[in-house]
């Protein structure tokens, strides 16, 4: 069975590069991308509200302050996602909420898809991940003579520990406000090769906490969904 490679091919050099110039990369050509489906519920912290009110007694007047926090439930998906985006990389225009899509190339980077135009964003949003277990099975057809391979197929099932992270503080933000926030849970990714055509799916689930614009929040339950289907083995992009 072909070595399965883990979706953290990104490189903290890679990762410091992108971050560091105010810019989603493009890329030309368009590198194999299958659509990412983002569901995350969090709770924002609100801002505080104070009230004043005076109580009279008969040796004076108290002022009673009264602060009181909030929290909001919410939900984001993949078009709040790509509306952070525009917020923090601005040469990304703001139709991009509307006419693109979240794509991976099925390595762990990120890209913003539209009709035209392939841009890559993992120096803001990316993932790593840990060691992995997996199970499968390959079989290979080999003709003799004279030895050439007819067919292979593999199919595969991996899991491991995946840590989404969303950081833009680098960055100089269209509003000057950051977001910076972590998701961490099991990823399950399945593999199949049965040329020439591949396909590969994933599933990250877990929770995670930061800021969003300035606001505390905390990750309850979050779903990152990808899919892959390429002419191209994705073991060898």
């Amino acid at each position: 069975m072909k070595s399965i490679k883990p979706l953290s091919v990104i490189t903290l050099v890679l990762l410091t590069a992108l971050a560091s110039a105010e810019a989603a990369v493009a890329v030309v050509p368009p590198v194999p991308a299958g659509r990412v489906n983002f569901n995350l519920t969090a709770l924002e912290q609100m801002s505080d509200t104070v009230s004043l009110r005076t109580n009279k007694t008969s040796t004076g007047t108290n002022i009673v302050q009264t602060v009181t926090s909030k929290v909001n439930a919410k939900i984001a998906v993949n078009s709040d996602i790509l509306k952070l985006l525009v917020n923090s990389i601005t040469n990304l225009p703001a139709t991009i909420v509307t006419n693109a899509h979240l794509a991976t190339d099925g390595r762990g980077q990120f890209f913003v898809v539209t009709a035209t135009t392939t841009n890559n964003v993992s120096g803001v949003l990316s993932y790593t991940t840990g060691p992995w277990v997996f199970s499968g099975a390959e079989t290979i057809v080999t003709k003799t003579p004279p030895g050439t391979r007819v067919s292979e197929t593999e199919s595969a099932t991996s899991t491991q520990a995946g840590h989404l992270t969303y950081n833009d503080n680098l960055l100089t933000t269209r509003d000057g406000k950051h977001t910076s926030f972590n998701l961490s849970g099991i990823l399950v990714t399945v593999w199949g090769d049965n040329a020439p055509k591949f396909t590969q799916s994933f599933k990250l689930t877990g929770s995670g906490d930061g800021v969003v614009k300035g606001k505390a929040v905390v990750i309850t339950e979050g779903t990152v969904r990808g899919q892959l289907t390429t002419s191209v083995d994705i073991d060898d992009l």
